[in-house]
């Protein structure tokens, strides 16, 4: 991790704030990206002028309000609330972008204007309290109405400015979480050569990487192999699958697995998407689907449903081909 101990290590600072949430998320995504090792974030970084605008905003509603001349409780509350949220702005602002930074813009509060989930504020309601203000303070309805618009406006853009800043800061926020792994990644791979080993998520990516890209790999193991059984297919994972579809199919190498057209009577599978156990390890009953969709276009009758009425115990669909 970058950083490490510093106030740049990212994974440090968001465990800090959310231990038991981020622990997980750390553990979903270091899991997915040991199945997809090629998976990367898109490129984005924190923009300032995204956060500089809606500091700016917040600080025109603060002053209109101030120079308005009607006290109205309910927005005097609201211009309070985004203050608290521009000094975490200009705090940022004022200093590098560091790990502790990024994690507390992401993680901050929201204020209370936003509803809900949702990035936008709430809708502007308060007409009818401003025309109370108005009257409170000696000035007609219209008057109150008048301010009542003008804060809506104000209200309005900086909720346009608070969705930028809700989608730059949680791209910034991807970009720099995925890329923690890196140096992860890299320290493992590193280990492994040392050690001269190779775990088991090794031998199945090369193993795929040998069968895509050497047809006469492909062309010797089918002859030595031309007929493959694969019992409790529900438990096999993606990488598992393409391996399969590369032995026994044909096709070019940029289409995907699903697209290869099997040799007839290469590979024969037997599964129950009902009985998948292995999915801590990989296996995603959705590579099961996408099996059972690929082989009808081929041919309808390379599957066959066993519902009790064939001779095998209990609910078992088998795919062939």
């Amino acid at each position: 991790m970058n950083g490490l101990g510093s106030e740049d290590d990212f994974f440090a600072e968001l465990l800090a704030i959310e231990p038991d949430d981020v622990v997980t998320l750390i553990g979903d995504a270091a899991n997915f990206l040991r199945i997809k090792r090629t998976a990367r974030a898109p490129g984005a970084e924190l923009d300032t002028g995204v956060l500089r605008c809606l500091s700016e905003g917040i600080r025109d509603f603060a002053d209109w309000y101030a120079a308005c001349g009607i006290e109205e409780p309910a927005t005097a509350e609201c211009v309070a609330d985004l203050e608290r949220l521009r000094v975490m702005l200009d705090d940022a602002l004022g200093a590098p972008i560091t790990g502790r930074a990024l994690a507390r813009l992401l993680l901050q509060e929201p204020p209370a204007c936003c509803h809900g989930s949702h990035v936008r504020f709430k809708v502007w309601q308060n007409k009818g309290k401003w025309q109370t203000a108005a009257c409170e303070a000696g000035f007609a309805k219209a008057r109150g109405e008048q301010l009542c618009a003008a804060a809506k406006a104000i209200y309005d853009r900086c909720s346009d400015a608070y969705q930028s800043f809700k989608a730059n800061i949680a791209a910034a926020a991807l970009a720099r979480f995925v890329g923690e792994f890196d140096s992860l990644t890299a320290l493992y791979a590193d280990y492994k050569r040392q050690a001269a080993l190779l775990d088991f998520d090794d031998l199945l990516h090369h193993a795929r990487n040998l069968l895509l890209r050497d047809p006469g790999v492909r062309q010797a193991l089918a002859r030595r192999y031309p007929r493959v059984l694969v019992d409790e297919f529900q438990d096999t994972d993606p990488l598992q699958a393409e391996i399969l579809w590369l032995l026994c199919g044909e096709g070019a190498e940029d289409e995907p697995w699903t697209a290869r057209r099997l040799r007839p009577g290469s590979l024969f599978l037997v599964g129950d998407p009902k009985q998948a156990i292995y999915r801590f390890r990989g296996a995603d009953v959705d590579t099961y689907l996408e099996a059972k969709r690929a082989l009808p276009a081929q041919d309808p009758g390379n599957i066959i449903e066993d519902h009790g009425k064939l001779p095998f115990p209990g609910p078992d669909p088998r795919l062939c081909q």
